[in-house]
Formats: C-alpha cells, sequence, structure tokens
C-alpha cells in the first residue's frame, strides 16, 4: 500500500471565499485521464487543460456531480476569448477557479467570485523580479510558479516579497520532490503524475 507524505492532507483556507486546496492538485490535458480521475481518484480539485467552449460545460458538470471543485487553465481552452466575456462565460457555467497568464484577467475573475490563479514562467532572475511585480500588482488568489522544480531561495524570495499563497507546475514527479517543495514554501503543486493523485481503491 502506497503511503502518502502527510502533507498530502494539508489544507489551504483561501481567506476571501473559504476554499480548501489540497497540496496535490491533478493536471488533466485528455479525455482519458479526466475519466479515469472522475472514476478512481479521490482528490477534491483538478485542473482542466482540454476542451472547448463547446464541451466545458459537460466537463465542469462531470467534475461537480462527483463533488470536486475545477480549475480551468484559461489559455488552453479552444474558442474562450481573453477578455471579461469570456471570463463571464467560465461564471455562469460554474467554474470555482481560473488559471492564467493574462494580467487583465485577474481582476475580472475575482469579481465573478472565482479563483484568479496567476501562471508564472520562471526562468531567469529577471522573471523573478517581474512576477513579484505582477503579483503586488495584480493580487490574485494565488500564484502559479512554472516550473515548480525551482530553486528554494527562488520560492522564498517570491513569497516573502508578495506574501502570496505559491502553487508549482509541471515537472514534481515523486513525493519526496514534493516534500523538499512544500518546505521551501509551496502551498501545493498542479501535476499530471497520476502517481501523486489520490487513488481510492489504494486509499480504501
Amino acid at each position: 500500500m502506497r503511503i502518502f507524505c502527510i502533507h498530502f492532507m494539508e489544507e489551504l483556507k483561501v481567506s476571501n471565499l473559504q476554499t480548501p486546496l489540497p497540496a496535490v492538485i491533478p493536471a488533466i490535458s485528455n479525455t482519458a485521464d479526466l475519466v479515469a480521475f472522475l472514476d478512481s481518484y479521490a482528490d477534491p480539485w483538478v485542473m482542466v487543460k482540454l476542451g472547448d467552449i463547446n464541451t466545458l460545460p459537460n466537463i465542469v458538470r462531470r467534475v461537480h456531480e462527483k463533488h470536486k471543485k475545477i480549475i480551468v487553465h484559461h489559455d488552453s481552452i479552444n474558442g474562450l476569448s481573453p477578455d471579461r466575456s469570456g471570463i463571464r462565460y467560465l461564471a455562469n457555467i460554474g467554474v470555482d477557479a481560473v488559471n492564467t497568464t493574462r494580467l487583465h484577467c485577474i481582476s475580472t475573475i475575482q469579481n465573478e467570485k472565482m479563483l484568479a490563479v496567476l501562471g508564472l514562467f520562471i526562468i531567469d532572475s529577471s522573471a523573478v523580479a517581474s512576477a513579484v511585480r505582477a503579483v503586488n500588482e495584480n493580487t490574485p488568489d494565488f500564484a502559479l510558479l512554472m516550473p515548480s522544480s525551482l530553486p528554494e531561495r527562488i520560492i522564498r524570495k517570491i513569497k516573502s516579497e508578495t506574501g502570496c499563497p505559491l502553487l508549482g507546475g509541471g515537472l514534481c514527479a515523486s513525493a519526496g520532490e514534493l516534500n523538499l517543495l512544500l518546505k521551501a514554501g509551496l502551498e501545493g503543486v498542479t501535476t499530471s503524475e497520476k502517481a501523486l493523485w489520490h487513488n481510492q481503491q489504494k486509499e480504501d
């Protein structure tokens, strides 16, 4: 039986919506994985990176039928406009949170009562400074640092200079790596690595 680190069960309370986020958020980019996730995994949140404006309402409905919450990866949805009308569309179909790299979308997402997750690519020292500025000027509910496998000092720097809860995206493949990232200051990670998801059969 697989043993999960205790951090997997930690939850973060978001001050404005009192919404819990777990330390592991499955990231799904194809239909087969979505079906498998909904049938076999107990994780309460999922990030969806598939579909278009025609299929997304059904995806949201299926996730909610399993009593889970959904983060939509805005930039991955075909046909979704990167403006106020696109954000309102997501709110109208019941999306719980939106991940986007577009700074101008953050306030609209929050005004529509969804969690705003700002995606930030950290590739060099200038990107770190830009990330800090972007977070402080736009105040998202979470910042998603990409990749998650950043040096501890960079994670701590961004956290100390913004005060924003930080998530990591990509390149976390084991429980050991996850523990190190949590100790460095991340609240959690989004990951397509199924070994980190909570399999209901293995945990029952």
